[in-house]
């Protein structure tokens, strides 16, 4: 008989609740989390020279009576639930893995490697260590508990560090400890999670290892151990109640489709919808094994119904080869920053009609549908676009968002991409990382999504993933998008105006040769900022020869430490900060070129002023202050600092002019100013 352990009531210790809802995801079906979890933990674990993984899903009937009788404690509680029900059980098994290594009780130190068996079994919150791996393996792999009644079953065959082969069998049961009717409730201040195996002289459990026993055991499911030089792992989940296990995944009015009533169908579909890259005949072999996916003996492929992936795989392909289809467009998605190379991924995209899929035809499903995706328009197609890294496994679709807002196609046509991410690529500063590492540190711990995080203790979040996204809609809108049909002379960045909104700033004397103030004029302009008795006013503005000139006035009092001036593009939402655009891997488009400053001083006559002329440059010393730029990481100067040299506080009256250099007179900018006092 399997022996249990359980842990008990005390500090610090985790509950069965609270593992069951580690995974807060409202919006990705279980049975699609289940078979990314699976699929993944595979591919995470292959042999170094793997070329391909077997990943084999079974859903069968078992003996609960031979099931009943291994299972100390909860076997008669499991006797009396489900006696004489049609009992069945999903089993996910892999091959050209390796196994569950590590200690037989899940006992290791931090940074111990091959430990996969405490990892997935014994513990929650350990972190993947394997480089393009994803995510914890306690996290998703609770995911597991969640399918059945809480009891998950591992069989793995390892080889030895001494070249022996060794089978073993453990498993675990995860409840909800406050339900009255649980299979641990007659164990006094349970926590509702226990081990099974052999005990030790510790009154621990071990991971059991005799042959012979688990033979026996895996025959209760229709399963044989793994003989000769194969190992791998098997994952069984029994009371499986895979009917209601569908239905319940789904939303109550989404039950019309070919896989949504039968727990076969769905998984065939769900590992096409998550994995199809992994099929591909052009995934690259460095970054890993391909897959070989079967449910039941059926080899799992793409086909007559399920077109979308196949067009899907299309573009995958595409992003890793130059022969590609003709109906495909492929393109890089780059930055200049930040980065060791300008290529963060690759962007292969198309549009298909609704003929193509057998939509008309055969009344095919959407290729919404078959993405567990909602269109965002009523009357129009949104664009489909998956995200992939290093893994093959397809992060997330999106039909909304930064990377395809304000793009459509009428009901019969549909755009369609993939971007793959660069996985050779690494982030340079402020740390050498590579780039599908810090891909994999912002997803999820389900892997659904992708977004930009800090880097290490750095606060700065490099804007990669903003980036990727605002690269992909800059393509599509100059490929799908309305277009502009504004005429001017002038050299207009229209992907820049698209992006930022139009111009507010300039609204007089704009572009033209007109008369502007002097600096000598006392009666100034627009109040820029104004504290105690200083002020900064704007005094002129105007756009030539593709340079933005801006005039300022300063009337500066007394007690001022430091002035302090930004430069902000203003867009219709928001403005946007140099560093946010070099961040984005965009190039920031309002350079200062030059400051000039003319300080007004009282002559020895009354009522008379002289003006001192200064070109400003780091260093500098004009009107009681020290002047140095501000500069962007690419080395752009992009505002000043004007640092009191003086103790005396006599006013002083002066204008600073900039030159920025621009070439979109669509640009709508400006400074952004703050007085400190002493």
């Amino acid at each position: 008989m399997i022996q249990i352990e359980f842990l008990k009531n005390g500090k610090f210790t985790t509950s069965g609740s609270s593992v069951l809802k580690m995974i807060q995801n409202n919006t990705t079906p279980v049975l699609d989390l289940f078979v990314r979890e699976s699929i993944q933990n595979s591919l995470d674990a292959k042999k170094a020279d793997a070329k391909n993984v077997l990943v084999s899903f079974r859903y069968q009937s078992f003996d609960i009576d031979a099931l009943s009788r291994e299972f100390e404690v909860i076997g008669p509680e499991l006797l009396k639930k489900y006696s004489g029900k049609d009992n069945k059980f999903l089993a996910v098994q892999d091959s050209n893995t390796v196994g569950l290594t590590g200690d037989l009780s899940g006992e290791y130190q931090l940074g111990e490697a091959n430990q996969n068996l405490g990892k997935l079994v014994f513990h929650i919150m350990k972190p993947q260590e394997n480089e393009g791996a994803g995510g914890s393996w306690g996290i998703g792999k609770t995911i597991y508990y969640r399918l059945g009644i809480g009891l998950v079953i591992y069989y793995s065959r390892v080889k030895l560090a001494e070249g022996d082969y060794q089978d073993r069998l453990v498993a675990a049961l995860v409840e909800d400890e406050t339900t009255k009717n649980g299979l641990l409730t007659s164990i006094r201040n349970n926590q509702g999670v226990a081990f099974f195996g052999d005990r030790t002289r510790e009154e621990t459990i071990t991971t059991i290892t005799d042959s012979k026993r688990i033979t026996t055991f895996l025959s209760i499911f229709g399963l044989f151990p793994m003989t000769g030089d194969m190992t791998g792992t098997t994952i069984i989940i029994p009371f499986i109640d895979g009917k209601s296990l569908v239905q319940n995944n789904l939303p109550e009015d989404s039950k019309s489709k070919w896989w949504e009533n039968d727990l076969v169908q769905y998984i065939k579909l769900s590992v096409l919808r998550w994995y199809f890259p992994r099929f591909c005949l052009n995934y690259p072999e460095k970054y890993g094994p391909k897959l070989i996916a079967m449910i039941n003996g059926e080899r799992i492929c793409v086909s007559q119904e399920t077109i979308i992936f196949e067009k899907f795989q299309d573009l995958y392909n595409a992003c890793y080869s130059d022969n590609i289809e003709p109906w495909i467009k492929k393109i890089p998605i780059t930055r200049s920053n930040n980065v060791e190379s300008e290529i963060v991924g690759w962007f292969s995209y198309g549009k298909i009609t609704a003929e193509e899929l057998q939509i008309i035809k055969k009344h095919f499903p959407t290729p919404f549908e078959y993405c567990l995706m909602e269109n965002s328009s009523s009357d129009k197609n949104a664009p489909l676009i998956a995200f992939t890294r290093q893994p093959g496994m397809v992060v997330n679709y999106t039909t909304s968002g930064d990377a395809v807002k304000s793009i459509y196609t009428n009901k019969d046509e549909y755009i369609i991409g993939v971007f793959s991410l660069n996985s050779e690529n690494y982030i340079s500063t402020p740390i050498r990382l590579n780039l599908d590492e810090y891909i994999r540190q912002g997803e999820k711990a389900d892997h659904t999504s992708w977004f930009d995080h800090v880097i290490g203790t750095n606060t700065r979040k490099i804007q990669i993933v903003n980036g990727i996204y605002k690269g992909i809609q800059k393509e599509l809108n100059s490929v799908f998008g309305e277009k502009d049909s504004m005429n001017t002379e002038s050299s207009v960045n229209r992907d820049f105006a698209k992006k930022f909104g139009k111009l507010l700033l300039p609204d007089e004397n704009f572009g033209t040769a007109g008369s502007k103030r002097s600096c000598n004029t006392r009666s100034g302009g627009d109040s820029i900022h104004r504290k105690n008795s200083n002020k900064i006013e704007l005094a002129s503005k105007e756009f030539r020869n593709h340079e933005l000139v801006l005039e300022y006035h300063f009337i500066i009092g007394k007690n001022v430490k430091r002035i302090i001036a930004v430069n902000y593009v203003n867009t219709i939402n928001n403005r946007i900060a140099p560093q946010e655009f070099e961040n984005e891997g965009l190039s920031y488009p309002c350079e200062i070129v030059a400051t000039i400053a003319k300080e007004i001083r009282k002559s020895g006559r009354a009522g008379e002023f002289s003006n001192v002329s200064s070109l400003l440059h780091n260093g500098v010393e004009f009107a009681g202050f020290s002047f140095r730029y501000y500069q962007t990481i690419s080395g752009k100067k992009y505002g000043f600092i004007l640092e009191s040299k003086t103790n005396n506080d006599e006013p002083r009256e002066f204008y600073i002019r900039l030159r920025l250099k621009s070439f979109d007179q669509y640009i709508q900018t400006y400074f952004d100013f703050d007085i400190e006092e002493k």
